[in-house]
């Protein structure tokens, strides 16, 4: 009977010890659970935020850049003494980047043009039309054909200093009407050349 007793009181034991811990392990599994949650939800906010600095980041970044090739091209403008129109930029090559009453050019004649030269380095996706003129029917004869040997030697001078041929094309322009007035100012415009340096959308078209 004292045996039984002693049994009893040990099973008794044994079973509050098991109770004990099955409360406790309940009592705890929340808990860790709830934690998981926690650190699951800090990961993903930081993640968040890194990932919203990365993309500010990126953002500025480009800002940055846009604003240095923004820069990049005007300094190219002032040095061209370009004008910008809606094909691209327009560059004027009039008497005095020329020698006299000829197609040779002069030192500020070769001077603009290696700076052509830059600007066609640095933007290889851009062209050049290269266009004699003639502004009035009364300038078809000297002036006109001085204006395209002129385009000729311009054209020349490009590709032989790198600037591939097939960047480059030449063109006439068409004589004005008859009743185009023919004054000095315009014959002094059938003596020039210009180029225009198309822009990626034109080259396109």
């Amino acid at each position: 009977m004292e045996a039984l007793n002693l049994s009893t009181g040990r099973g008794r034991a044994a079973l509050r010890l098991t109770c004990l811990l099955l409360l406790a392990a309940c009592a705890s599994g929340p808990s860790a659970a709830h934690g998981r949650i926690l650190v699951d939800t800090r990961t993903m906010a930081q993640a968040a935020a890194d990932e919203q600095r990365r993309e500010l980041e990126e953002m500025r970044n480009v800002n940055v850049d846009a604003r240095q090739n923004a820069l990049q091209l005007q300094r190219h403008i002032d040095a061209l003494q370009a004008e910008i129109i809606d094909r691209g930029l327009l560059l004027t090559l009039d008497d005095t980047q020329f020698a006299g009453n000829s197609a040779r050019l002069s030192n500020g004649g070769s001077a603009r043009l290696d700076q052509l030269i830059s600007f066609l380095d640095d933007y290889p996706f851009r062209g050049a039309q290269i266009e004699s003129s003639a502004a009035c029917k009364a300038s078809a004869g000297y002036d006109a054909l001085l204006s395209q040997r002129r385009a000729v030697a311009v054209a020349s001078y490009l590709t032989e200093r790198g600037v591939a041929a097939a960047r480059l094309s030449t063109r006439s322009k068409d004589s004005l009407s008859d009743d185009e007035d023919c004054d000095p100012a315009a014959l002094h415009r059938s003596r020039q050349v210009t180029v225009i340096i198309e822009d990626v959308v034109t080259l396109a078209r």
